[in-house]
């Protein structure tokens, strides 16, 4: 197995998101990095798409060792998850978690940089604060591994991919950079004083377009 919103804001965690009946993942704190535990008794999901009854999964030094018919070792915690589902944690590519606490409150919002069109230089690292009550809801939810995403203008920014686990932003990075961002949209549009019509070559109709590039760290 592996690693695998917002209050004021429309990227929120859907139902279709939450598939499963339980995401047993979630019994893991925001410290886990470093624990032993052993998930007993659920269907467990596995990455490679296989549904294991009964299973047991075993965590050491908080990565996961072992899934199955597994005998969990002397002295490690564990929790029952008889008649729930365990699976890995879920991904989200596009939220802006960590960079949004209140939508209407403008001091808790560091997704948005004001002013030119093309924002290109602006990375969301900078702004993403790891005590948000956001991520705990989210990771509770299934969510362990997020897009976090700036927006606004026609060439947003960087975004970054983050855990949701982690008492400071280096913890919780996984990679800076990872993607920019930019906006094929009437708003993007707007920003060249265009109409959406003008942009005769969008693949995208309407929607922000994330785009992996190779930056230099």
């Amino acid at each position: 197995m592996s690693k695998l919103e917002q209050a004021g804001d429309k990227r929120t965690v859907s139902p279709a998101r939450a598939l499963l009946p339980a995401l047993l993942l979630a019994v893991f704190p925001a410290d886990s990095e470093a624990q032993d535990l052993a998930v007993t008794g659920g269907t467990v999901h596995t990455v490679s798409g296989q549904v294991l009854e009964r299973a047991t999964v075993l965590v050491r030094d908080g990565a996961i060792v072992a899934v199955g018919d597994v005998e969990v070792p002397a002295g490690v915690p564990t929790v029952d998850a008889t008649g729930k589902v365990v699976t890995p944690g879920l991904f989200d590519a596009t939220t802006s978690l960590g960079l949004v606490e209140v939508g209407m409150v403008s001091s808790t919002v560091d997704y948005n940089l004001q002013g030119d069109a093309v924002r290109a230089a602006f990375d969301v690292t900078d702004g993403i604060n790891p005590r948000s009550s956001l991520i705990p809801i989210n990771r509770a939810a299934g969510l362990t591994t997020v897009v976090s995403a700036p927006a606004g203008g026609l060439i947003s920014g960087q975004a970054a991919i983050i855990d949701l686990a982690g008492a400071s932003v280096e913890e919780m990075l996984v990679r800076p950079r990872a993607a920019m961002v930019a906006s094929f949209s009437a708003g993007g549009a707007a920003w060249l004083g265009l109409a959406y019509e003008n942009f005769e070559n969008a693949d995208v109709d309407g929607t922000t377009v994330v785009v992996s590039l190779p930056l230099s760290q």
